[in-house]
């Protein structure tokens, strides 16, 4: 174990990663103490996102502040650091309180905190104490903003299409990577945590990858199907000026618990819908792209830690797939080799193979997933005969109760018995490798020879069955590719593994009651200040989940 490593075994009562009051702070006159400040401080250093800020600051050619300000970037990011880990919310009063009340003398020299000569109005001199937070805060974000149009006013529809029609979107891409860069910076730190030991037990970086909600302060949102109508009665005066909303600009509708699953089948269309459109519940908000490591080769007793090894921010139903690629890079970031990819049928079983199946190919991953309904049984054939069937290819010849076993049992035309003896039953018309993949990818496959044996009289020899064996290309049948046999008993222990893992962190990280960002009451505005807050509340929660690890080993 290395001497900055932020785990203490031995004395865990000092340790920041350790939940020492599970209340959250009501009393602003409580003290930080000086040690965890001193750890949190330790933490973010090993990030090297202070240099990273001040980097950026220097390529957009903007004025230092940092020997000036109040509040400087470093200062700010650790308070931030220390309110996620007691709880406490993540607001701008509450950061302004931590400055204004809660740090010892130590504290406010080691952050260089420049104090001002107090005003006597105790009012005043919270407002001013909340505007240096703010300002700090700000400083921070602008950094990084992908949508730095983001309003503190109220705004006529005319506007909101004014703000929209402005936006650059080749300024978004680069902020949005230094955005991304900002939560790998910290993610990485906490995997640099666990003791080597726990690190080195197994090199592969399995993953579960999935999202998570969270609903903009402003519950107001835009019907994007009626922006253009809206701005033109407002132009021709049928609606009033008075109508204006305070919105953030820039996020999207998400449908709301059963509404969810209705409009899984249409997903370009929720972003045309209002926040109640006929039968479905909708909300306005974003989405956390989380990957979660898991262990695909021992489910009931995992070997580490379950840690967020990847975090994105994203409008609902947009860029599902490019998010999920970014989170397998940023998982290989920590120096893991690619493993086992699980996701639900959101990613796989609903992308096309150029968004994600070839990119996560090329990463080294191997998908697991579900299927759609009206993909089980044959989804794809070889021009040589040969059927691709739920993540394998078989021969064409295979009897037709097997090929549509899966169908049957979800529709509950055969029980579990049944269709297990016919996925076993398949085994034997599955074909087999002749050769490895060459430098393009390409390798050649056979008909096996129990496959003639038990071959359906009723289907003809196809090419596959009658050949050698034929060449394949790396992209056939790759949608339907996974790491275990569809539904087989290992299958499914993993799906449950990982599904279950991805709840359980969703749940624990972003829960109101741990300052999460998915408490609608916290009044931070902004796509950039939301991911912001998401880095710190899953920074915290691996630290804690390190911690926990080692306490129960």
């Amino acid at each position: 174990m290395t001497e900055n490593r932020l785990i203490d075994n031995h004395t865990p009562s000092r340790n920041i990663l350790t939940e020492t009051d599970k209340t959250m702070f009501t009393d602003n006159s409580t003290l930080i103490a000086h040690d965890l400040l001193i750890q949190a401080d330790a933490c973010l250093t090993q990030t090297g996102i202070v240099g990273k800020l001040a980097q950026w600051r220097s390529d957009d050619r903007r004025t230092s502040v940092a020997r000036t300000a109040t509040i400087s970037d470093r200062a700010v990011l650790v308070a931030l650091l220390l309110l996620a880990r007691e709880r406490s919310p993540l607001t701008m009063v509450s950061l302004a309180d931590l400055f204004q009340y809660r740090l010892a003398t130590e504290s406010e020299e080691l952050l260089g905190l420049n104090r001002h000569i107090p005003s006597s109005d105790t009012r005043l001199e919270r407002q001013r104490w909340h505007r240096f937070a703010s300002s700090a805060f700000r400083r921070v974000v602008d950094l990084m903003d992908p949508f730095p149009e983001t309003p503190r006013n109220a705004l006529t529809y005319t506007e909101i299409s004014e703000v929209r029609a402005a936006h650059d979107p080749e300024r978004e891409k680069v902020m949005k990577a230094r955005l991304n860069d900002f939560t790998a910076a910290f993610l990485r730190m906490t995997f640099l945590q666990q003791p080597d030991r726990v690190r080195d037990e197994n090199p592969c970086a399995d993953l579960v990858i999935g999202q998570a909600f969270i609903p903009a302060s402003a519950r107001r949102g835009i019907s994007m199907h009626t922006l253009t109508d809206r701005v033109a009665e407002e132009a021709a005066g049928i609606v009033r000026p008075e109508t204006a909303k305070r919105v953030d600009i820039f996020a999207g509708w998400y449908p709301r618990g059963d509404s969810a699953a209705n409009c899984a089948a249409n997903p370009a269309e929720v972003q045309h819908k209002g926040g109640q459109h006929g039968h479905v519940d909708m909300a306005w908000g974003w989405m956390a792209n989380v990957a979660v490591r898991v262990d695909s080769a021992s489910p009931r007793a995992p070997r580490f830690p379950k840690l967020v090894v990847g975090a994105t921010l994203s409008m609902p139903n947009v860029g599902v797939p490019e998010e999920a690629v970014a989170l397998m890079r940023a998982a290989l970031d920590t120096g893991l080799t690619a493993g086992i990819v699980h996701a639900d049928k959101q990613y796989f079983a609903s992308s096309t193979i150029d968004r994600l199946h070839i990119p996560t190919t090329e990463l080294g991953f191997t998908p697991s997933t579900d299927y759609r309904i009206d993909r089980l049984g044959v989804s794809e054939r070889h021009h040589s005969g040969a059927e691709f069937i739920e993540g394998g290819a078989y021969c064409p010849r295979m009897p037709e109760a097997l090929k549509r076993a899966s169908a049957d049992f979800l529709a509950k035309h055969i029980d579990t018995e049944t269709y297990r003896a016919r996925l076993t039953e398949r085994l034997q018309f599955q074909l087999r490798r002749r050769s490895t993949p060459d430098a393009n990818g390409r390798f050649r496959m056979m008909c096996p020879p129990t496959a003639h044996q038990h071959a359906d009289d009723v289907y003809p020899p196809a090419q596959i069955c009658t050949q050698g064996s034929v060449a394949f290309n790396k992209e056939d049948g790759l949608r339907q590719h996974q790491a275990f046999p569809y539904k087989s008993a290992r299958w499914e222990e993993f799906h449950q593994h990982a599904s279950l893992t991805l709840e359980a962190t969703v749940a624990a990280a972003f829960h109101p009651r741990c300052g999460g960002a998915v408490d609608g009451a916290r009044r931070i505005r902004g796509f950039a200040a939301v991911q912001v807050m998401m880095t710190m509340l899953l920074t915290v929660h691996n630290l804690r989940t390190i911690s926990e690890f080692l306490r129960d080993e």
